[in-house]
């Protein structure tokens, strides 16, 4: 329904990252004190997927507004006087929470794998590491994913130059031109 609540898709948490374009609208009633509604800067993570995106989680960037999150994702509150948010989200990706994650998915069905309340709560995280240190990380990971972003786009933009060339090389070879 072109004029409904957005509600997000499993989509928007896919990769870790979150995209703004997958939701779908409802046209169902909604309460607007109900639990569901996402804020900026919400930590979501899905609850059920494939078995690789099981556990997947992004950080709601306030579009589209309003929104719902739907009973396949939970919401994690975050004690911001003791971990990072954007921490906790970097931490959800690394192997060790990844395998974690794996081993206590539930379900019958090969592909569709569940995780629940208290596999998330039960996550491992180190929380001797200090906000100062956790910070410090959190900019030197996002420095990082910049430059890795750039030498991507940069190995784009050769790659469509190098397919421009190569009819031009073709053609001055078959005419003996090299």
């Amino acid at each position: 329904m072109p004029g409904g609540i957005a509600v997000l898709s499993l989509g928007a948490v896919t990769g870790f990252s979150y995209r703004e374009t997958e939701f779908k609208r409802t046209s169902e009633l909604v309460s607007h004190d109900a639990h569901y509604w996402l804020k900026l800067g919400d930590l979501l993570i899905t609850r059920s997927n494939t078995p690789e995106l099981v556990g997947h989680a992004a950080i709601y960037n306030g579009s589209p507004f309003p929104c719902i999150y739907p009973d396949l994702m939970m919401r994690l509150d975050i004690n911001e006087s003791k971990a990072d948010k954007k921490f906790v989200h970097r931490w959800l990706t690394c192997t060790p929470v990844r395998d974690y994650i794996k081993s206590k998915a539930k379900g019958t069905s090969p592909t569709m794998k569940k995780i629940s309340q208290e596999v998330v709560m039960n996550i491992p995280f180190p929380s001797d590491v200090p906000l100062s240190e956790q910070r410090r990380i959190v900019t030197y990971l996002d420095e990082l994913q910049s430059k890795v972003n750039t030498m991507k786009r940069l190995r784009e933009q050769a790659m469509k130059e190098l397919d421009a060339l190569l009819p031009f090389i073709l053609d001055k070879a078959f005419k003996g031109e090299f």
